[in-house]
Parts: C-alpha cells; structure tokens; sequence
C-alpha cells in the first residue's frame, strides 16, 4: 500500500466519521472495500503497512489493522487481494487468510483484483466462493474472462 493509499484511507476515514457523526449516516449505509497488496505489488521507497520480513498471515493481519484504524471502521465490507502472487499456491496461501479475516467477521465479502486467468479463479472458488472481482483494463479481456469462468462470482467490477 503506498503513502498515497494510506492517506487516501486516511481521508476517506475522516469523511466516513464527519459523515456518521455531523450528519447521521449510519456505517450499515456505507459500503467500504480496501484491498491488500502483496509485497511484489508495492512501489520502491513508499511506505508499506506491514513488513515485508513478517509471515503472509502476519502481513495481511498488519494491513487490515491499518486500514481499520485509517479508515476508522470496524469492519470491512469488502476486502480485496490487489493482485495474484506468482503462483497458485502463494496466491491460495493468502485466500485463506483472507478466508480466515472474513470468518472472524472483520471483513463481510472477499474478492480479488487484476485477476485475468480464469484457472486462478476456479482454484480460489475450490476453497471458498469468489465474492468480488475487480478488474481494471479492457471490458474486452473481462468478458473472455467471464465468458470462460464456471466460478460462481457475487460481483464483477470492470473498470476501463
């Protein structure tokens, strides 16, 4: 997560408690997704909310816990992995933890983002339902995606 994430999260805190407390809107009526982004994902000398030394389960439970505090929430509606590790099983390794975080009930839907092979998606769905997709990039290379995937998926964001 870059310095820029977290001040967005930061900002987006401050927001969300100026929201629920100057003008009544209640945290059931906003929908928060975050995502956790993999070592190989972060950008050279920017701040990372976790260290990357530290176990996956340990680095996803440090990210969540910033994100939390940042976004000053006690859930998470939507977590999500930012993007798949080099292989299936690395990529499984963290679903699990991701599993495990929504278990505990600190995140209420788990997904992923940047996903393009839909064998890494089946592998996911064999250990729990893929519940949100985020896809950036061509609608063209998200409908193949889509058009070969037997995953049942809750949700399918595709931005271009």
């Amino acid at each position: 997560m870059s310095t820029r994430t977290l001040q967005v999260e930061e900002l987006v805190g401050e927001a969300l408690d100026i929201l629920q407390t100057k003008h009544d809107l209640k945290r059931e009526g906003i929908y928060v997704q975050t995502k956790f982004t993999p070592i190989g994902g972060q950008g050279l000398n920017k701040s990372i909310p976790y260290d990357p030394k530290d176990t996956i389960r340990d680095q996803i439970k440090a990210s969540l816990t910033v994100s939390l505090r940042n976004l000053r929430v006690s859930y998470i509606d939507s977590y999500l992995l930012h993007s798949p590790l080099r292989t299936i099983h690395a990529t499984s390794e963290v679903w699990r933890v991701l599993i495990a975080t929504q278990d505990a009930g600190i995140v209420r839907k788990i997904g992923v983002s940047n996903v393009y092979d839909v064998r890494t998606l089946a592998a996911l769905g064999e250990l729990r339902k893929v519940q949100v997709v985020q896809n950036r990039g061509m609608r063209e290379t998200c409908g193949i995606l889509m058009s070969g995937c037997t995953v049942k998926i809750m949700g399918l964001s595709i931005n271009s």
